[in-house]
């Protein structure tokens, strides 16, 4: 199904009975396990808990799951990147984290604020694994210890906020979605969130200028 020669795959992970809270990251196993989780996980009896995620593909064809909790794991693979596409998976690293016990990046202060929108540059932050001229950028935008249910949404900064969302979360969920944000022209996306939560936000590729791929939108 997967070319030998692909550069990445996107994959549906569902982790399911975890015997503890837990996270599911999914990397190039080629590489350091990074420090950005793709699903997060509670110890629910028969719960299930799952999101998309792209990810490089290592030399030997394999992609590596670390789960912090014993937990069962499901893979469906999605699709792919292939050798002939400018799409490229990044390795996962994290750009955005507003709680202060977690030690903030691209961002100080309290717990955003219900209504409030962040500019995050992705083009800035990190090893800057995005470059300056890309066009978009895969995300995986979680809220974690919302103060009530809401959403998040995430947009190119360069527009005014559109009437749709990326994530919805619940009061003290952490709960993951990954989105592709056309990015703006300083380099930056905003999010904007309903109810006061953190965010945690871990880049996972881009579409470099010149891409056939159109970022459009989000509109509902």
């Amino acid at each position: 199904m997967i070319p030998d020669d692909a550069t990445s795959v996107v994959v549906h992970v569902t982790a399911t009975e975890a015997e503890s809270p837990s996270f599911v990251t999914v990397f190039d196993c080629d590489d350091a396990r990074p420090t950005a989780s793709n699903v997060n996980a509670t110890a629910d009896p028969g719960s299930a808990w799952s999101n998309l995620a792209t990810t490089g593909i290592s030399a030997d064809g394999t992609i590596c799951l670390y789960t912090l909790a014993a937990s069962h794991l499901i893979v469906d693979i999605n699709g792919y990147t292939p050798s002939t596409s400018t799409i490229t998976a990044t390795t996962p690293e994290r750009l955005l984290e507003t709680r202060a016990a977690f030690g903030q990046i691209g961002y100080s202060g309290d717990k955003p604020a219900a209504g409030s929108t962040i500019e995050l540059d992705v083009t800035q932050v990190g090893a800057n694994q995005v470059a300056a001229d890309a066009m978009a950028v895969f995300v995986n935008v979680t809220a974690v210890n919302a103060d009530a249910a809401g959403y998040v949404t995430v947009w190119s900064c360069d527009g005014d906020r559109p009437s749709s969302s990326a994530l919805n979360y619940e009061p003290g969920s952490a709960l993951p979605n990954l989105t592709v944000a056309p990015i703006g022209a300083d380099g930056t996306i905003c999010l904007y969130t309903l109810a006061s939560t953190d965010l945690v936000v871990d880049v996972l590729g881009q579409v470099p200028m010149g891409s056939q791929y159109v970022p459009a939108g989000p509109e509902r």
